[in-house]
């Protein structure tokens, strides 16, 4: 049975809106290849397959309107365009990591935040309200961007702030939050997440995708004990930081132990943003539980592992309600 948690928002007045006022569009030939995009509303959503262009109500090929690479960039980037699903699938069936992201996008309504989009910004209905923020403007996003990652699909963030702090976002305030492969990033993930139940309202959603240690980079690193995240968050430390830093540079990188110290302490004073904590999926769920029953009152949650094979395949999902 599929948990009521991922019951899709109802897809009527988004198809409405799309039919009265979408448009289906490409640019072959240019920087964005094959790709097609809805755009609606000021922004450009990537579709995933032929299967979302007819669940929306657009003919196959008769629809597709073929513009030029300036046109396309009148629409400022915006996430991939979710199936309108009606009742949700089940999870467990589902193989490709964009549609299982596609799955909690569409259970979203109301305005939110997302953190640290860069240019992957999260599936969500274009009836949403979504504010992007990030550390850095938009600039430093660009120049960060893979060499392959067109910096114009980049989105421009809002507000810059981080998860721990979310400066600028009232208490109680949002329907939903997104972070997409941020919390391993933060130093107190446990303040990242309180900090959510905090700006979310009464039954509004935490959508965080993490990743799953054995499928990345990440794999000959030792799993962070849930006794070490509670004293990251009751006791911060730049000594406990700068062991992640260590560790990191040692376990990825191979950094030989005579350059370890002086590569740490660079990569510390500079405030690289390196992954400071790692799960599996076994040690994740025993984090949020722990959260959930100890620490901060989610009223509910949903998880799952990682879909899809490496190294794509490599994001746990988890939903979490105030």
């Amino acid at each position: 049975m599929t948990d009521p948690i991922l019951q899709p928002a109802d897809p009527g007045p988004l198809l409405e809106v799309v039919r009265a006022e979408g448009l289906l569009v490409q640019a072959p030939g240019s920087s964005f290849g094959a790709q097609v995009f809805l755009a609606l509303r000021g922004r450009r959503h990537p579709v995933r397959s032929r299967e979302v262009v007819e669940a929306y109500g657009f003919r196959w090929p008769e629809d597709l309107r073929i513009v030029d690479e300036r046109t396309v960039r009148t629409w400022r980037p915006g996430g991939p365009l979710p199936f309108p699903w009606r009742s949700a699938p089940d999870p467990d069936g589902i193989t490709d990591p964009r549609e299982m992201r596609e799955l909690l996008g569409s259970t979203l309504s109301g305005s939110g935040v997302e953190v640290g989009a860069s240019a992957s910004p999260f599936p969500v209905s274009p009836l949403c309200r979504v504010r992007y923020t990030d550390l850095f403007g938009i600039e430093r996003i660009r120049a960060n961007l893979p060499r392959d990652v067109p910096g114009g699909d980049a989105v421009e963030p809002e507000l810059i702030t981080s998860m721990n702090e979310l400066s600028g976002i009232p208490d109680g305030s949002l329907d939903f939050l997104i972070a997409s492969h941020v919390i391993e990033h933060t130093k107190d993930p446990i303040g990242a997440i309180r900090r959510a139940w905090e700006v979310l309202r009464p039954g509004g959603r935490l959508i965080l995708v993490i990743p799953q240690a054995d499928r990345t980079f990440d794999r000959d690193r030792p799993r962070t004990p849930l006794a070490h995240l509670l004293e990251d968050h009751r006791a911060p430390s730049a000594d406990r930081d700068l062991d992640h830093y260590r560790e990191f540079l040692r376990d990825v990188y191979a950094v030989p132990e005579r350059a370890l110290e002086h590569t740490a302490t660079d990569h510390q004073r500079r405030d690289e943003a390196i992954h400071f904590h790692v799960w599996d999926h076994p040690a994740w769920l025993g984090f949020i539980g722990e959260i959930q029953a100890t620490l901060v009152p989610w009223s509910a949650s949903w998880s799952h592992a990682a879909v899809g094979e490496p190294p794509n395949g490599n994001e746990m999902v988890t939903v979490l309600v105030r």
